[in-house]
């Protein structure tokens, strides 16, 4: 199923063609150009390559299919190409287009051999694709995501390349490039795929057998399958952010006072949570209005879209206007981990998952780096949260 597709990029292609007329400097034209190329590059290369992920998984009601996902948790930001998950994998896909010829040694190292002999070392989009699994994997720990077996998912990356390229390997034996391959070939790499993991998957418990007994037909078998994998992708899509248009480095600003912020929408007009009245960020309020159904036309921050879809209705709270409100998700406007001297800013996520838990935290504010901490030391002791 496709959850989600790429998000609209005409408006930063169009503010870096405005800037190339701008009176540029040799390293501020030089980044320009590069930037404008590598953004209509890749828009193309991953369109490509999302045609042939829909091809293959998108009529699975067992895997969910997210394009162009943005998780930003902490200070770190995962911007992942294409990710699929189906009820065992979470796989990451790196969409790359190269001028050039993909050389890959023994040593995992990779470059592009151009036209003319240049030989450059580019960096890995294996250890690249890794960066991003541990953010997304940051991600299902806040929000307690597994297998309908209650497992943890287990991270694939596969590099997906035109289907015109020339890839040169290296002995498998070496190095495996199994999962860098051309984008019309990911059929027949699900295929090999499926079956190399086929002992992982029984290992596991014997997902697509041992459950099958305790259900009347295959058919019932699917349903848990797809329900589970649904509300999957319902929890992951609010957490997409995505990357703000006008962003540039420090010495592409202020020239000539090209790039102007986009409007903020009027402090009354932003979306609130319809318990606490804190702001939500576009992408929760989306969620909400997806499922006007299950939240009753109502808008409600992540912490309370939990108690939106019990038996009774939620409660509101009527404060005045003028009130000053903080976000809810996203930024959160200076909140920091209260772990003695740590003082590390937190995310919105973060904030409301230690809100929601405030009886194991004591009601205190900690990044997840001491919320581990502090919860190993409880279990050793003994203590329940």
């Amino acid at each position: 199923m496709l959850i989600k597709s790429a998000d609209d990029k005409n408006s930063r292609v169009k503010l870096l063609e405005d800037l190339q007329n701008k009176p540029l400097n040799e390293q501020q034209r030089k980044w320009v150009n590069e930037q404008l190329w590598a953004l209509k590059t890749g828009i193309q290369g991953e369109k490509d390559a999302a045609f042939y992920i829909n091809s293959v998984y998108k009529d699975e009601k067992s895997s969910v299919i997210f394009h162009d996902l943005r998780i930003e948790l902490d200070d770190e930001v995962a911007q992942i190409d294409h990710l699929v998950i189906t009820p065992v994998f979470a796989v990451l896909f790196e969409t790359k287009s190269f001028n050039g010829n993909l050389i890959i040694n023994e040593y995992g190292e990779f470059s592009i051999r151009y036209a003319k002999g240049k030989e450059i070392g580019i960096p890995s989009p294996i250890e690249q694709s890794k960066r991003h699994e541990r953010v997304l994997k940051k991600l299902f720990e806040i929000l307690d995501i597994k297998t309908y077996l209650n497992q943890e998912f287990l991270f694939r990356h596969v590099v997906l390349l035109s289907p015109k390229s020339i890839i040169r390997r290296p002995d498998s034996q070496k190095f495996d490039t199994f999962s860098v391959i051309k984008a019309d070939s990911l059929a027949k790499w699900r295929e090999e795929f499926r079956a190399n993991t086929a002992t992982v998957i029984s290992l596991m418990g014997g997902l697509f057998r041992k459950p099958q007994l305790l259900l009347k037909s295959d058919k019932a078998f699917d349903e848990v399958l797809h329900k589970n994998i649904l509300k999957t992708a319902e929890r992951i899509l609010p957490y997409h952010t995505p990357e703000p248009v006008s962003a540039l480095p420090p010495f592409m600003q202020n020239i000539d006072e090209a790039i102007s912020e986009p409007p903020k929408q009027a402090e009354n007009d932003s979306p609130i949570c319809a318990v606490c009245r804190q702001k939500v960020t576009p992408a929760v309020a989306r969620f909400c209005q997806a499922h006007s159904e299950r939240f009753r036309g109502q808008i409600y921050c992540r912490t309370h879209q939990q108690q939106a879809v019990s038996a009774k209705p939620v409660a509101t709270v009527q404060i005045e206007k003028t009130e000053s409100v903080s976000e809810c998700a996203g930024e959160t406007g200076g909140q920091y981990c209260e772990y003695k001297d740590c003082r590390r800013p937190l995310t919105g996520a973060v904030v409301n998952y230690c809100r929601s838990n405030a009886d194991w935290f004591g009601g205190k504010l900690y990044c997840m780096g001491h919320q581990k901490m502090i919860a190993a030391a409880r279990k050793k002791n003994g203590a329940k949260g």
